[in-house]
């Protein structure tokens, strides 16, 4: 009887350590999806091994392509529902983030000192007004170490002038650098 109470403690505690890392995952689910507006879906991304090269044309169109590179790039994707029946209905908003070595680590940037970061925006729509790349100045990254391996990460970003549906994510990093 008692061996077999000692197989029961067993099972549940190998339950019990595998639900675990389901709600952590489950936890970082719900982190991405933090304010994300009802009308679409919002993905983040983590690229290691990365660096953004950002060009610039002859009108002073700015493109962001992702490369291979030391760093960690972060990519917030906003994409809002197409409107049925509607042409040149799509919306979409891209924010990077390119974390070095040095930058990972308990950190806040503020304003100016997101270009240390790379922090970029991109709208793009059929729309009358801007659309296309531009640095983000005003805002703050927050980046707290929660152990040896994983850093939160909280950005809430304001694009002065250039209309934007969202202006916060957060999520979870790990340091795999």
């Amino acid at each position: 009887m008692k061996l077999k109470h000692v197989k029961l403690i067993l099972i549940f505690l190998l339950c019990l350590s595998c639900g675990t890392n389901q709600t952590i995952n489950s936890q970082k689910n719900n982190l991405e999806q933090l304010n994300c507006p009802q009308d679409g879906y919002c993905k983040i991304q983590t690229f290691r091994n990365s660096t953004l090269k950002i060009t610039e044309d002859k009108f002073g169109h700015r493109s962001i392509d992702v490369k291979r590179g030391e760093n960690i790039v972060v990519q917030f994707l906003y994409k809002r529902n197409e409107i049925p029946n509607t042409m040149d209905s799509g919306y979409s908003e891209i924010v990077y983030l390119e974390l070095n070595e040095s930058s990972l680590k308990d950190n806040t940037f503020k304003n100016i000192d997101l270009n240390q970061v790379n922090a970029q925006y991109g709208r793009f729509c059929y729309c009358k007004d801007a659309t296309g790349f531009y640095p983000i100045s005003v805002g703050e990254l927050n980046l707290a170490k929660i152990d040896d391996n994983s850093y939160s990460l909280y950005f809430e970003y304001n694009t002065l002038g250039i209309p934007q549906i969202t202006s916060e994510f957060q999520t979870v990093i790990l340091n795999n650098i």
